[in-house]
């Protein structure tokens, strides 16, 4: 891998991590058109310590908040943190029982229908249009009304809406779901969490927030799944200790993923609060549009 190729899956990785475009399925598809050596499943996962690093950056005062206060047995922070736990369990469950199914099927072997054979980067292009159609869009008109208020509306209707110390559980599970149904590549877990958040009635600023907050033990547990393995870690060790640089280059990789990252969320929550997903959505009927007719 060169560094022009860890610069361009950092980028990949950073930015689709977070807006809602999908993460996994820009990866898969990079794999099928980009002419970058290894780009295996080893390094994703490295990569995925990047974009947990850009989440601690971009929400450092929430999250110091949070362990302060949960640390002094305050109310709210315990009952986030449960709440943080109802959320893990779905995607756990589904990607423990589904992980290495859904990677044979979107970035391996593709799909069989009848006799027709349907390509991973197809089957993600399918994804992402569904994406687009079921998920974004529907989310996307929830912003723009709410964006379209003037002030004065704008903060009499947020007195009907939730704020982050009035989730309940049905709310934490609900948009726990639909980080579940998002194991799928090409299905935006941001965009999915975020839009099961607005139809929980959250303010979009705390849809926002918790669905990057939420998504910190997601993407730990999932790297450490495979980071435990044996076979990961030896692999590791030869990469980065065979002193042709490939350590240095991945490395540049995972902070190109952390920065860009960090962006990413701040662009994403200043979306949220002031305009909406229509260039996501047009976006995604582009790209899927593409990988379809490919």
């Amino acid at each position: 891998m060169t560094t022009f190729d860890a610069i361009l899956v950092g980028l990949i990785q950073g930015l689709t991590e977070f807006i809602p475009v999908s993460s996994s399925g820009h990866l898969a598809v990079a794999k099928f058109f980009v002419p970058i050596r290894d780009l295996d499943l080893n390094y994703i996962v490295l990569l995925h310590f990047g974009t947990v690093l850009a989440i601690f950056a971009a929400l450092w005062k929430d999250i110091w908040i949070l362990i302060r206060d949960f640390c002094k047995g305050e109310k709210y922070a315990l009952n986030f943190a449960l709440l943080i736990l109802i959320s893990m369990v779905p995607a756990a469950i589904v990607g423990f029982t589904l992980d290495d199914v859904l990677e044979r099927i979107f970035c391996e072997k593709g799909l069989m229908i009848g006799r027709i054979p349907l390509e991973p980067y197809r089957l993600i292009g399918l994804a992402f249009i569904a994406c687009a159609y079921w998920v974004l869009t529907p989310a996307n008109n929830i912003l723009k009304a709410r964006n379209q208020l003037s002030p004065e509306e704008k903060e009499e209707a947020e007195k009907d809406l939730k704020g982050l110390d009035q989730m309940t559980w049905k709310d934490a599970l609900w948009i726990g779901l639909a980080q579940a149904v998002a194991v799928i590549p090409g299905l935006s877990r941001s965009g999915s969490t975020i839009y099961a958040g607005l139809l929980c009635k959250l303010k979009s600023d705390a849809a926002a927030r918790f669905s990057f907050l939420m998504s910190i033990p997601v993407i730990l547990g999932a790297a450490l799944k495979d980071v435990v393995s044996p076979e990961f870690r030896s692999q590791v060790a030869v990469s980065w200790h065979n002193g042709d640089g490939t350590a240095i280059v991945q490395i540049i990789g995972i902070l190109v993923a952390a920065v860009s990252g960090y962006v990413a969320i701040k662009l994403l929550l200043r979306m949220v609060n002031r305009y909406n997903f229509r260039p996501f959505v047009i976006y995604l009927w582009i790209i899927g549009l593409v990988c379809i007719a490919s």
